[in-house]
């Protein structure tokens, strides 16, 4: 008997299909009487309803409920779009059944395929597991079916889409053991998605064939799950819909991805004839056909292959559903040609063909010109053009490097055609999808080479930057990742090729380097691509935008944009695009907001798509680079370390094109040395970073675009009248740039800040910090991890002023702001607690001082080494402590220690003539009359050397050793204590 089914509304309840015919259990009840209490008294107030929360999701209305859980529309407003919520049955209230249904809902999140809905989160609320999804308008199969009467063609097409996504919810180790056609969605933008994933399960300790699990699902009195009427009753444990259920579904606990192909047949069968197969057709013999119920027709290719996939017996099924789906496929017609013309000609007999082959002239070869259309974007005249802007030397590597993506081009063209027109491999629609690529990356070629032409493109950094963002060639040999609908309308193509080229110059600030007018332009760009409806360029307008917002620090609407990006790329099926996206979105964790869980859930969904991709090496060398500052934003150097230098090594062999990618994770990898306190390595790979950055040819001209960077090193090194051009420079180019409250201007000033300190110049210090903290205050608010740098600076200028217990203060805002976001055994955490400890030292309180001081040093000592810079400026004032404490012997150990340490890594002069004054002060009270009184001459000497601001503490230091002529002096001691 057939199945009366309630069709589902089309539009956004949709999205997830549910039988609405199955009795509504009590399951959700709390979330529906919450909502209505809060609309009931908003209402009665006056008032806007305050929004009722699961997550980060606020729901807004329940769209239906059934045997399997409820679902919701919500609304995500840290990505701004709506989406489906669906919270899945409580399996009897089992802690760990709980902890499998998130598990496998989390799983769901790694599977990225176009015809299967995107299930973008999955969490707990109330004890029970939610599956946050893609909120889809449309219809399902059943009743588009019911509704439009399809042709069979045009059934068994979206069907086989269908088996598609089925086949990739199978590759990642799930079923979905309720496969029917109220559970695929025919979506209004007319692309077919599995939905509905109540009942998914995954792999579970069986060979890996096959996908088993146990169905734990308990007995419900009274309730017939999601069955419709006329359906009979379920088995003690059974979940899913026995109509459509595979024999051994209904018989046992334990089912696998052939279960999922029965349902499928069932359906597909459904949608053909009308009706479904009668369950007595699973006593029939493995090969015979399953009757077609009367005046029913069918082709005999896809009645063998469905009879098939109707067999009783799992083992006499299609081994899996890709080879059902081979069976399905409607035949291609064969490609007609010259070269199958010859062919078929010589297919007469044997003998013609022996006779006549000498005679017959060689068939023309169609591919022979494929590749001929790059000489037009690349050649000896565009070479000429860079050599006549950058110089012979750039020229010639810039010319290699383009000369080896031209012949990949080349090659990759000639490829696709032969695949496509002589060996019959490709689809006309593959086949145009990868030329599409392909003409995307020469046009990218084209549009560098005429900025370059026209005086737009002067910098070398900015050139290879452009270079390294290119697509190489090859990855256009793969259909899989590009999408839909690649290749460009011909009546719009003039002008998305226009935009696209707009969007290279605003990516690399070609014509304006100013990021609000930048951003301003993408938005425009944006609402055009939007106009013209192409989706390849309203995704790539989406990532521009993101990349914009986050170069000016505003993490909420660079993840909107990302967020938009990466839900076109899945509309699509263009995976190249949803792992960029997930990138960017990764990158504002690690450099905005510092939420380290974030970036690793961001990070892991990026290396899924890496793999889906083929696992190519400039993706893993991108993500090594991410997981490497998610480790250093963790405080694990080690592992930061390993990382940065596989990124480094994946570079090196990618080639010299991507000579941007590696400089850049070379100087990464330079500034985790310099954290470590391993100087040796720094210098030598920030000189190969420039060189790579400049491509190997001598600078026309100042770096501008790394003029903060090689500030930042010479001012660790200790070279001041090189940093501070360097910084000025820097911190115009950023107001430039982003104006004068943009993240890279209060970066600058404190860099600024803290080279001005190392000088002793307080006052210009004080002001660098204190415009650095101004622009964060506005711009990122109180309590951004960005801000404790900013307080830091301001904090050290007050303590160079002698305003003790205002840079105590400031310290401690700094440190409350570091626990707040970064990990207890941080780096960052340490530093902090060594600020705060210093100027409580300053301030007398030694026993305060010391309380935070000592843990700060065993937290530091491990991750940086025992010599690290650091180390020295924290020793100082635990020596000073315990010389305030009258515990000389350990002051002398720790000041001296301290003092080896900066002799060893001259760098910042004010410490270094800090803890010669200190230390000659303890060895004088500890007994060491004469070494005391020459570490003094030695620390006036220095105090001297750092400018006429520091005329006071000579002075001090003189009257000092003035008080102290005479080793056996009686005071020594007692005024050693008080150094200041």
């Amino acid at each position: 008997m057939n199945e009366q089914t309630h069709t589902p509304r089309s539009g956004p309840a949709a999205s997830i299909a549910e039988d609405a015919r199955a009795p509504i259990q009590a399951i959700d009840s709390s979330l529906v009487v919450e909502m209505a209490r809060r609309r009931l008294r908003a209402n009665l107030l006056g008032e806007p309803m305050d929004p009722l929360r699961v997550g980060r999701f606020v729901l807004e209305r329940e769209l239906g409920s059934g045997g399997m859980g409820s679902v919701w529309r919500a609304y995500d407003d840290r990505l701004d779009r709506a989406v489906a919520l669906k919270f899945l049955r409580d399996e009897g209230g089992d802690e760990s059944a709980r902890q499998r249904l998130l598990r496998e809902a989390r799983g769901l999140a790694q599977l990225s395929h176009p015809n299967v809905v995107p299930v973008f989160d999955a969490g707990e609320h109330e004890r029970r597991v939610w599956i946050a999804m893609e909120h889809v308008p449309g219809r399902t199969l059943r009743a588009w079916i019911q509704e439009e009467r399809p042709s069979a063609s045009a059934v068994l097409a979206a069907w086989i889409d269908a088996g598609r996504g089925l086949a990739a919810v199978h590759a990642a180790g799930l079923i979905h053991r309720d496969i029917k056609p109220d559970n695929v969605m025919l979506a209004d933008d007319g692309r077919v998605r599995v939905v509905d994933f109540g009942l998914v399960r995954a792999v579970d300790g069986l060979d890996s064939s096959w996908a088993r699990t146990q169905t734990h699902a308990q007995t419900r009195t009274g309730s017939t799950g999601s069955l419709g009427s006329g359906s009979p009753t379920p088995t003690a444990g059974f979940v899913g819909t026995p109509a459509y259920a595979a024999p051994e579904q209904l018989e046992g606990p334990s089912v696998d991805a052939r279960a999922d192909q029965y349902s499928f047949c069932v359906s597909v069968w459904e949608g053909l004839c009308g009706e479904r197969p009668s369950r007595a057709d699973d006593q029939r013999a493995p090969g015979e056909l399953v009757p077609l119920p009367e005046g029913a027709r069918m082709p005999l290719r896809v009645r063998r292959a469905l009879s098939r996939g109707l067999c009783r017996a799992p083992d006499h099924r299609f081994a899996d559903m890709d080879a059902l789906l081979a069976e399905l496929a409607p035949l291609r017609r064969a490609w007609v040609g010259p070269i199958l013309a010859a062919l078929t000609a010589g297919a007469l007999g044997v003998v013609v063909a022996q006779t006549q082959a000498e005679d017959l002239p060689a068939p023309p070869d169609p591919c022979v010109n494929a590749g001929a259309a790059i000489a037009q974007t690349w050649g000896p005249s565009q070479r000429a053009t860079v050599d006549q802007q950058f110089g012979v030397e750039v020229g010639a590597r810039v010319g290699a490097q383009l000369d080896a993506w031209a012949r990949q081009w080349q090659a990759t063209a000639v490829g696709t055609c032969e695949a496509h027109l002589v060996d019959r491999q490709l689809t006309t629609t593959d086949y145009e999808q990868r030329m599409a690529c392909l003409t995307a990356g020469s046009s990218r070629v084209d549009t560098l080479v005429r900025s370059i032409e026209r005086g737009e493109l002067k910098s070398a950094p900015v050139l290879a930057a452009w270079l390294a963002d290119i697509e190489a060639p090859e990855t256009c040999a793969t259909a899989a990742s590009l999408g839909e609908d690649r290749t460009a309308p011909p009546a719009l193509a003039d002008e998305i090729q226009s935009l696209t080229q707009d969007v290279d110059h605003l990516q690399f600030g070609i014509g304006d380097p100013a990021l609000e007018a930048r951003l301003a332009r993408a938005a425009q760009l944006h609402a055009r691509a939007l106009g013209l409806g192409w989706a390849p360029l309203i995704g790539e307008t989406a990532m521009l935008l993101g990349n914009l917002n986050i170069l000016a620090s505003r993490a909420e609407p660079a993840s909107r944009w990302y967020g938009e990006a990466m839900d076109r790329g899945l509309a699509r099926g263009d995976l190249e695009r949803v792992r960029e996206a997930q990138a960017g979105l990764a990158r504002i964790q690690l450099s905005l907001t510092f939420n380290d869980a974030a970036a690793a859930w961001r990070i892991e969904r990026q290396a899924a798509l890496v793999e889906a991709l083929g696992d190519r090496p400039t993706d893993v060398a991108r993500l090594a680079r991410q997981r490497a500052r998610l480790h250093q934003l963790r405080g694990d150097l080690d592992a930061a370390q390993r990382d940065y230098e596989r990124a480094v090594a994946l570079w090196e062999a990618a080639g010299p094109r991507y000579g941007w990618e590696l400089a850049t994770s070379l100087r990464l990898l330079a500034y985790l040395h310099d954290d470590r306190g391993h100087r040796d390595a720094v210098s030598p790979l920030l000189e190969r970073a420039r060189a790579l950055e400049q491509l190997g040819g001598s600078p026309r001209h100042a770096a501008d675009e790394t003029a903060l960077d090689e500030g930042i090193a010479a001012s660790n090194a200790g070279d001041y009248a090189r940093a501070l051009p360097l910084l000025d420079k820097a911190l115009r180019l950023a107001t430039a740039s982003q104006g004068p409250r943009g993240l890279l201007v209060a970066q600058a000033h404190v860099a600024l800040s803290g080279a001005y300190d190392a000088t002793g110049e307080v006052d210009l210090a004080l002001d660098h910090a204190n415009a650095a903290d101004a622009i964060l205050l506005a711009t990122v608010g109180p309590e951004h991890p960005e801000r404790a740098a900013a307080l830091s600076a301001v904090g050290t200028a007050e303590y160079r002023a002698q305003r003790f217990a205002a840079s105590a203060e400031t310290f401690a805002r700094a440190l409350r702001i570091v626990e707040r976001h970064f990990p207890p055994q941080s780096r960052d955490r340490g530093l902090a607690m060594l600020n705060l400890g210093d100027a409580l030292y300053e301030l007398g309180d030694h026993a305060g001082a010391q309380a935070v001081l000592q843990p700060a040093l065993e937290l530091l000592e491990p991750e940086l080494g025992p010599a690290h810079p650091y180390i020295a400026v924290l020793l100082k004032p635990l020596g000073g402590s315990a010389l305030g404490r009258g515990d000389y012997a350990r002051a002398v150990s720790l000041l001296a220690r301290a003092l080896a340490i900066l002799e060893a890594n001259p760098g910042n002069l004010v410490e270094h003539a800090e803890i010669l004054w200190l230390l000659a002060q303890a060895e004088v009270a500890a007994g060491e009359h004469a070494a005391g009184r020459s570490r003094a001459q030695a620390a006036a000497e220095a105090f001297t050397s750092l400018g006429s601001q520091w005329t006071a503490r000579v002075t001090q230091i003189d009257a000092w050793i003035q008080q102290h002529p005479n080793p056996l002096t009686s005071g020594d001691t007692q005024d050693a204590g008080n150094p200041h």
